[in-house]
């Protein structure tokens, strides 16, 4: 009379129903915690008496499947997360379209018969600080002298004139800003405002972008103030 052979303590017959079993429920092929439980059980009512099962061997298994049960909820968890975070983005940056925001930009937009303002962000004092406004083609138009500033954002205003009092063309002008102390000069942050045109949802749970008139595009995390 012929026995059916026994692998690790399983027959070949439990091991098919445990499989069929399985795929039947997660198609995938993937074993849950609760799938790996039924596995153990059955290794235990079915194993040699004369060769039971290494006690070290069923720990590794069950640290194991805890483990990988442990890092699939906490992905699970993390991706929840993410798709929240994406959409608490989408609503407010579709709720900035038609207002102004301001954000860190060289660009600046000189309406007709109009003036360009903005401000230049200090982190520290400075003896002296000059916003340079360029033109279409990088020839120097204008140098606003603002003097000796202490730290935070000191606010200017171009009047759309060139250095010889001509006025300029409406358009987009290159804003930069120098700081000079002790006689090292250094470059700032400026910071420009202008109205949200339009909103780009961001890619691979990347930040909305904004298009701001007169700027361009800027990621909504750049933004620093709505007006």
């Amino acid at each position: 009379m012929s026995t059916t052979p026994a692998v690790n303590g399983t027959s070949n017959n439990q091991q098919t129903q445990a499989s069929s079993g399985n795929s039947a429920s997660n198609p995938l092929g993937q074993l849950s915690q609760s799938d790996f439980l039924k596995l153990i059980t059955t290794e235990l009512n079915n194993q040699d008496p004369t060769k039971p099962v290494d006690e070290g061997q069923m720990l590794a298994q069950m640290s194991q499947i805890a483990s990988t049960s442990s890092i699939q909820n906490l992905q699970q968890s993390f991706n929840q997360f993410v798709q929240g975070m994406q959409s608490n983005q989408t609503i407010q940056a579709a709720s900035l379209v038609g207002r102004n925001v301001v954000v860190p930009s060289s660009t600046g937009a000189l309406p007709s018969n109009g003036k360009l303002s903005g401000a230049v962000d200090l982190s520290n004092a400075v003896g002296s600080l000059d916003v340079n406004i360029y033109d279409g083609s990088g020839a120097l138009v204008r140098t606003l002298s603002l003097g000796q500033q202490s730290a935070g954002e000191v606010p200017f205003t171009w009047d759309g004139m060139d250095g010889n009092g001509n006025p300029m063309p409406a358009g987009q002008y290159t804003v930069k800003a120098a700081s000079t102390t002790d006689g090292a000069s250094t470059s700032q942050t400026v910071l420009m405002s202008g109205a949200v045109s339009s909103v780009q949802m961001g890619s691979n749970g990347g930040s909305p972008t904004l298009a701001v008139q007169g700027i361009g595009n800027v990621n909504l995390s750049d933004v620093q103030q709505i007006l």
